[in-house]
């Protein structure tokens, strides 16, 4: 199993299963039951709940590229296209009030750029990072005024945050490289891979701007 994510009461866990066609499963954790989440053939990966936890969007190989797809998490529906696009998707965090969909999508030049998309009505979507570097697996904070999101325009991979939705003036987050950031403690602490497999924290405050403090390793 990989990318595995707790749904937001922490009762269940989404994750995909490597195979000869990679399928979404979701834990029960209470019942400690393992259930088959994709049935409609092709490679699906990445799982992300809704703020609810009535919904997991994932990517899904239903046609030429991986695009975006959502079905209810009780399993009974159908699974219903998000998106329709000739390069491939990855949904990456759900905005805390659930309008608005972070992923990232894969430009001409094969580099990764970081969307957004509306979750309501015609379900609009506009690049918020792109350049010539690859911008990815970006997480709105819980308060939905910040993004963090890695970065390898330095000549590695480190953390980085930025104003949301603006997306405009950056701020590094990891020194000495860094990948997959989670935001914690409300929003008081980025946490993130580093080097050596190294778990970091740094801390954060707002004054009004990001602040970020000093890098300590958790294990």
């Amino acid at each position: 199993f990989s990318s595995a994510v707790f749904s937001p009461d922490r009762e269940r866990l989404a994750s995909y299963r490597i195979a000869a066609n990679d399928d979404i499963w979701l834990y029960d954790v209470r019942r400690q039951i393992t259930t088959r989440f994709t049935f409609a053939g092709g490679n699906n990966w990445y799982p992300v709940w809704t703020p609810d936890g009535r919904h997991v969007v994932y990517t899904a190989e239903r046609g030429s590229q991986p695009n975006l797809f959502w079905k209810t998490a009780d399993g009974g529906g159908t699974e219903e296209r998000l998106s329709r696009s000739t390069y491939a998707q990855i949904a990456t965090s759900i905005t805390a009030d659930g309008k608005t969909l972070i992923y990232q999508q894969n430009s001409s030049n094969g580099d990764a750029d970081v969307w957004a998309m509306e979750m309501e009505g015609e379900r609009k979507a506009h690049p918020i990072l792109h350049s010539a570097f690859n911008e990815s697996f970006a997480t709105v904070s819980p308060d939905g005024h910040w993004m963090a999101y890695q970065s390898d325009e330095s000549g590695q991979t480190e953390i980085y945050a930025v104003p949301f939705p603006s997306g405009e003036g950056k701020m590094q987050i990891s020194t000495g490289g860094g990948v997959d950031a989670h935001w914690t403690k409300g929003g008081a602490e980025i946490v993130y891979l580093g080097p050596g497999d190294n778990v970091i924290s740094v801390p954060i405050t707002y004054m009004p701007q990001l602040r970020a403090g000093n890098a300590v390793t958790l294990f």
